[in-house]
């Protein structure tokens, strides 16, 4: 059993066939406002932007079969997911006053500057659950830890 905290799921309806078609599609949603991002640190107890791809089973048939593995599948979210830093500030989930001094530069950058909302690649967990729907979701973690724990049935 896996147990996450949840900040939000952004659903992805898409019946593209074309994988880079569906790799925009999945960037798109990592780059919506309302991320909390490795730039601006948070209030959370545990400050870590991560994320859970749960992928259709035709998204990831269709993503395999023109060769995409996990890792490059990460690695394009990550390159490819970017938001104007006016949306980064303005999601914040603590006040612009309350950034330390040390984060005032900020406010000396163009707020068009395109900003990654997932620097890291490594930390987008990729599950393939569900039926053959086209559906899938993006969940953005609160920043809790991702905990797992195994159940076994009684003997």
């Amino acid at each position: 059993m896996t147990i996450f905290g949840v900040n939000d799921v952004i659903h992805m309806g898409s019946y593209q066939r074309d994988a880079e078609q569906l790799l925009m599609a999945w960037a798109s949603r990592a780059a919506a406002a309302g991320h909390t991002n490795p730039l601006i640190p948070s209030r959370f107890e545990f400050d870590e932007n991560h994320a859970v791809m749960l992928m259709s089973p035709d998204h990831a048939r269709n993503l395999d079969q023109d060769g995409h593995t996990k890792k490059s599948v990460r690695e394009f979210i990550s390159g490819a997911a970017k938001t104007p830093l006016k949306y980064m500030v303005a999601s914040l989930p603590t006040s612009v006053d309350s950034l330390p001094a040390n984060l005032k530069w900020i406010f000396e950058m163009d707020p068009e500057t395109q900003i990654s909302t997932v620097p890291d690649p490594d930390t987008i967990e990729i599950v393939v659950v569900g039926g053959p729907t086209g559906k899938s979701d993006w969940v953005r973690l609160s920043g809790a830890p991702t905990i797992t724990k195994v159940i076994e049935e009684p003997a």
